[in-house]
């Protein structure tokens, strides 16, 4: 950063930083992986007060901070209220260098520029999806649904209340879970790393 503003490029110069994870709990190392450089970490990282960790379908896995940097361009802010996913830089980036995307090449992700350029929201809500070994969610609005394993195990959480994923609320909210199972179902049937 220093050398962007002394060199005078800052103005000219988007400066993105965020994570494709949340934090990982620890590292065990051998002596094999990176030559041994490394030794047996037993904390990396703190996602309080999210619950999880890195790999985790929880927020604590998954929602990460981010921060764009733009020098008269982007006002300083803070914006918490609209989910926005590591795919959305792609299309933003390409919008913002004057570029269109072209819907053949069926992007997950949508432009954001207006929520740090102006504020405005990104877009309607939207469904956001997400595959590891341990699972899988799925996110509409403030509800997000976690399927464990072959998907038997169904955890059902309202963000907007608990945040912090302490409630379970699946018993209460059957139908709501069934849509959700639903709409999960839907989405790996036309996902073609499924196959």
């Amino acid at each position: 950063m220093a050398a962007l503003e002394d060199s005078g490029k800052a103005e000219k110069t988007l400066v993105i930083f965020s994570s494709d994870n949340g934090g990982q709990q620890n590292w065990t190392s051998s002596d094999k992986q990176y030559d041994g450089r490394y030794a047996t970490n037993d904390t990396l990282g703190n996602n309080l007060p999210l619950r999880g960790w890195k790999t985790d379908l929880y927020e604590g896995g998954i929602r990460v901070p981010a921060f764009a940097y733009w020098p008269g361009v982007i006002e300083p802010g803070q914006v918490i209220e609209s989910p926005t996913h590591i795919c959305d830089w792609t299309p933003t980036l390409i919008g913002l260098a004057g570029g269109k995307v072209d819907e053949s090449w069926k992007l997950d992700g949508v432009d954001i520029a207006p929520l740090f350029l102006t504020g405005a929201a990104t877009t309607a809500p939207r469904t956001l999806y997400w595959r590891t070994n341990a699972g899988i969610a799925l996110r509409e609005g403030d509800w997000k649904l976690i399927l464990s394993g072959k998907g038997e195990k169904a955890e059902l959480f309202h963000l907007g209340d608990d945040p912090n994923e302490t409630t379970d609320r699946s018993d209460g909210e059957a139908g709501r879970v069934k849509t959700m199972r639903e709409r999960v179902a839907a989405i790996r049937a036309g996902d073609d790393t499924e196959k």
